[in-house]
């Protein structure tokens, strides 16, 4: 039984973890929305490594559902704003 808490509050902690990278990708999205392709170069490399932990995190713990639908949810506008900018 105890094997199983640790498995479980091992996959809570990782759903925290995947929903506060996808905030701080939300800021960096937010912060550049108008036109993200002038990102700084600080900023870029914190975004590509959030990406990287994202997906490590959420490959580790069978939670690529949960990746998907909370940057569906948290990024989408900020998407879609993106491609405006770039048209």
């Amino acid at each position: 039984m105890g094997y199983e808490n640790v498995d479980e509050v091992a996959r809570r902690q990782a759903c925290e973890r995947v929903k506060q990278i996808v905030k701080a990708i939300k800021a960096i999205k937010i912060k550049y929305y108008l036109n993200f392709s002038k990102i700084s170069a600080k900023d870029k490399e914190t975004y590509q490594k959030l990406e990287s932990s994202l997906e490590k995190i959420s490959t580790m713990h069978g939670l690529g559902n949960l990746k998907v639908a909370l940057m569906q949810e948290e990024l989408g506008r900020y998407d879609k704003l993106d491609d405006i900018g770039e048209q």
